[in-house]
Formats: C-alpha cells, sequence, structure tokens
C-alpha cells in the first residue's frame, strides 16, 4: 500500500512541475517583442492570458496569444482586469513559446498610459517582487481582504516567511 501511494505521489508531483515549468513550454533566449492592441483577455489563476494583434512592418497582422501571471500575482503588481481594455495598445517584450510560432509568456508589458509591470527576466527567472508604487485599491487598503504577499523569499537577505499587507504610503 505504502509503495502505491508513493507512486501515485510521485505521478502528481511529477505532472504539477511539468506543468509549471517555464523551460518546458517557453525558451529564455529566443525573445519576442512586438506592439499591438488587446483582442481579450482572461485574468484568472492560476495564469492569466491576452490576445494581442500585432502590426507587422510588412503591414501584415499577427494574432499572438500571450500567457502571464495568475490574477493574484498581477493584483500583487498593482495591474488589474480593469487596465487591460479590449482595443488599447500595448507593448509587449517576452519569452517565444516552444510549441506554437504566435505563442510567448509575458516578460514585461508596457500599457498605453505608459506604466510597465515586469513579470519574468529576459533570463527566464519570474519577477515576484511587488509593484508598490501602483495604486492598491481602496477596499483592499487596511483589510484581511487586502493583497497580501511574503516580505521575503528563499535567497533573499530579508527575513523568510513574514507576512505584510500591502498598503499606500
Amino acid at each position: 500500500m505504502k509503495f502505491l501511494v508513493s507512486v501515485a505521489w510521485l505521478i502528481v508531483a511529477g505532472n504539477t512541475m511539468a506543468h509549471h515549468g517555464f523551460p518546458l513550454h517557453f525558451y529564455a533566449t529566443d525573445r519576442v517583442s512586438f506592439e499591438g492592441r488587446i483582442q481579450s483577455v482572461s485574468i484568472r489563476n492560476p495564469h492569466s492570458s491576452m490576445e494581442i494583434l500585432a502590426l507587422e512592418t510588412d503591414g501584415t497582422t499577427t494574432l499572438w496569444t500571450c500567457e502571464t501571471q495568475a490574477k493574484t500575482l498581477l493584483d500583487r503588481k498593482g495591474l488589474f482586469e480593469k487596465d487591460l481594455i479590449v482595443g488599447d495598445s500595448l507593448v509587449i517584450e517576452g519569452s517565444r513559446a516552444r510549441r506554437a510560432e504566435h505563442e510567448c509568456e509575458i516578460g514585461t508589458v508596457q500599457l498605453s498610459d505608459g506604466r510597465s509591470f515586469t513579470f519574468r527576466s529576459p533570463q527566464g527567472r519570474s519577477d515576484i517582487s511587488v509593484n508598490t508604487a501602483n495604486t492598491i485599491p481602496n477596499e483592499q487598503q487596511s483589510s484581511v481582504f487586502g493583497i497580501w504577499v511574503r516580505d521575503s523569499y528563499a535567497g533573499s537577505s530579508a527575513q523568510e516567511g513574514v507576512l505584510g499587507l500591502i498598503t499606500r504610503a
């Protein structure tokens, strides 16, 4: 019985790692950069995505499908679904997908209002730091329902495991 439980655990753990493994789905060194207009937005957990219609240099258009972080992580950075309006222009820099020519994972997005959000470095490292310069909605400033984030992560110099509520200064 212990053997079957162990095998089941390995199968589940293996699938979880495979699903979330950036290098399995995207190239860290094959970067894409384009400007386009938002065609659709899906902000959810565990992954958010956008379809962006990019204008090519020859005048043709290409529909890109780009994945990004979960809703909870986007909220922590200050990028909310209301900020991503169908028809708005934006600039995407990211990593090309391994299995589809016009898919990517968003590393950085620059909105038409000039705000920029970074989710992954050009080296493929996830950037989970919080962008406290962006506005946190009033209802989430001092509430148990606010946007909670660890003050530190493995490898940082700050104390490990402390949770803090993000509030405006």
